[in-house]
């Protein structure tokens, strides 16, 4: 939950703990949801990237 709170304050992406649907592996894990417009898509997995591999 700590690393998707962080996640969204730093990038402005919103990602949901994968602990929501799995209680015994999800908190490994995080869920992206690809329904909306390809611009804005494109645009959060750009902002995921610049700070995931920096």
């Amino acid at each position: 939950m700590a690393f998707s709170r962080r996640l969204l304050a730093e990038t402005g992406v919103a990602v949901t703990p994968g602990i929501d649907f799995d209680t015994r592996a999800g908190g490994r894990h995080v869920r992206l949801s690809f329904a909306g417009p390809q611009e804005s898509i494109t645009v959060g997995l750009e902002r995921l990237g610049s700070r995931l591999l920096a």
